[in-house]
C-alpha cells in the first residue's frame, strides 16, 4: 500500500488497501488521518528518510 499525501492542498491519494494491514480496530479513516498527522510530523521536524527514523527509535527503545 501506497499513501501520498500533499500537505498543502490536504489531498491524500491512496494505492492499495488498509486491509494489507491486518486486522487492526481502525477504519480506512482512521489510517488516513494517522498518516496524515505522520507526514505533518516528518515535514515539520526535517525528517527525509522514514525507514531510518523508525530504525532510530527501536534502537533507542532497548
Amino acid at each position: 500500500m501506497n499513501v501520498h499525501i500533499d500537505l498543502n492542498s490536504d489531498i491524500v491519494q491512496v494505492e492499495g488497501s488498509v486491509d494489507e494491514l491486518g486486522g487492526l480496530a481502525m477504519d480506512k479513516d482512521a489510517y488516513i488521518e494517522m498518516f496524515k498527522q505522520q507526514a505533518n510530523y516528518f515535514f515539520e521536524n526535517n525528517i527525509t528518510d522514514r525507514k531510518a527514523y523508525y530504525e532510530e527509535l527501536d534502537r533507542k527503545s532497548f
